[in-house]
């Protein structure tokens, strides 16, 4: 049986969050080594990458701004949705919130949680149920940092929002579907970030909120097809000794393009440019 938590002290480090620094979480210096390393230890190939081993630009805005602004989750319960490394669900809890339950389909992202809680102080319920199914979650703040990079996962997402109570804040960097002209900006900050995840080190990032207009939510089921790219983007990625590379346009790969394991001595780079894709 796989010891995640073992598995977690073993390949990351602990380190304070650039944009946050009095948070400090079990981090990953580069991406394509510890996707590597967690298909090895399941003995699996075509994992999805492992986004709780990194401190994303969303992430990282909306604790800053939970952290700034402890008013809008003291005392309240908080969901923290798909939570990943668990940093915005422990923003919340240092802001005074009554309780976070941070929720992720990942199993390693559950065992990182409670451990970065821990590393921080504080203590973070978690759950494995996907969330996104179910049909209300009646918790006073939402908090959803940098899930709308992938258009059936956007869609979900809205649906999920669309039958929930209480404040939603979401923090995302320009993510592809995003959608924007449903959301109200509140706040914007020039996230650093790494090269092996992100087109650039600084990465502006906005926190949003659901206008006061969309409070109500069309009634019609949102599926993925009504979600569309904001803009295409195609930034220069120079990394794993490709100088010059770029990555592949996630709008042409969300259009038809299927995700295949990577293979052969040309892997580490062709991950890289998968991983930063699945965010864009």
């Amino acid at each position: 049986m796989i010891d995640h938590a073992t598995f977690i002290h073993q390949h990351t480090e602990l380190l304070a969050v650039p944009l946050v620094p009095e948070i400090r979480l079990h981090l990953a210096h580069e991406a394509v080594p510890i996707w590597q390393k967690t298909e090895e230890e399941l003995g699996k190939l075509g994992l999805p990458p492992p986004f709780w081993a990194f401190a994303w630009a969303g992430g990282q805005a909306l604790a800053r701004y939970v952290l700034d602004h402890p008013q809008i989750v003291a005392g309240k319960t908080v969901l923290d949705l798909a939570s990943g490394s668990g940093l915005v669900g422990i923003a919340a809890m240092k802001a005074g919130a009554r309780s976070v339950l941070a929720a992720d389909i990942d199993a390693f992202a559950l065992a990182a949680i409670a451990i970065n809680a821990a590393a921080n102080g504080c203590h973070l319920t978690t759950t494995g149920e996907d969330l996104l199914n179910v049909a209300r979650q009646d918790f006073e703040v939402i908090l959803v940092g940098d899930l709308f990079y992938e258009q059936t996962t956007a869609a979900r997402c809205l649906a999920f929002l669309e039958s929930s109570r209480g404040e939603i804040l979401i923090g995302d960097p320009g993510r592809s579907y995003l959608p924007k002209q449903r959301l109200q900006e509140v706040a914007t900050y020039a996230v650093p970030v790494s090269r092996d995840l992100e087109d650039s080190e600084i990465k502006k990032t906005s926190v949003w909120r659901i206008a006061p207009a969309c409070q109500r939510w069309p009634s019609a089921p949102i599926v993925a097809s009504q979600l569309v790219p904001s803009e295409p983007f195609v930034p220069d990625l120079r990394s794993a000794g490709e100088a010059g590379a770029q990555r592949t346009d996630c709008a042409a790969q969300h259009a038809g393009a299927k995700r295949q394991p990577a293979t052969g001595p040309t892997a580490p780079a062709a991950r890289t440019r998968e991983f930063v894709t699945f965010r864009q």
